[in-house]
């Protein structure tokens, strides 16, 4: 599969997708297997989609790699930043922010984001779910 974001349109639906910083968790694939099959090419089918299943499924994405295309929501600039410890996962960050690194670089500015909390990703500081595959406790 591509490293590059994915967009799938169909008429007024959109969804993209964001490998790069994706953990894994299967979230979109467990609870919507109608529009999510990572068996199928392409893997994203809107056939069976609706824009309440795929807003599902952008809130239940713990990393945000998925996200509606043409969203005309704003994030809340005043939203408190929420950082949750996932149980032998990610930093779960939630809120409206900015991650730099170290050269001032902008790396994400955006609403949602999982944070590689076991070391071993290999796209840090962003998880990339080898923290299943590392058998993570924490």
């Amino acid at each position: 599969m591509s490293k590059e974001v994915q967009n799938y349109k169909k008429d007024e639906l959109g969804i993209s997708y964001d490998p790069k910083i994706c953990t894994h968790s299967a979230n979109c694939v467990n609870k919507l297997p109608e529009i999510f099959n990572i068996e199928n090419k392409p893997w994203v089918n809107l056939n069976n989609a609706t824009k309440e299943k795929l807003a599902l499924a952008v809130k239940n994405c713990p990393s945000g790699s998925l996200k509606l295309i043409n969203e005309n929501t704003k994030a809340e600039h005043n939203k408190m930043v929420e950082i949750k410890l996932s149980s032998n996962g990610p930093l779960l960050v939630n809120g409206n922010f900015r991650l730099v690194n170290h050269d001032g670089k902008i790396l994400e500015a955006k609403n949602k984001v999982a944070l590689c909390r076991c070391g071993a990703s290999d796209n840090k500081p962003f998880c990339d779910g080898t923290h299943n595959k590392i058998d993570f406790k924490n």
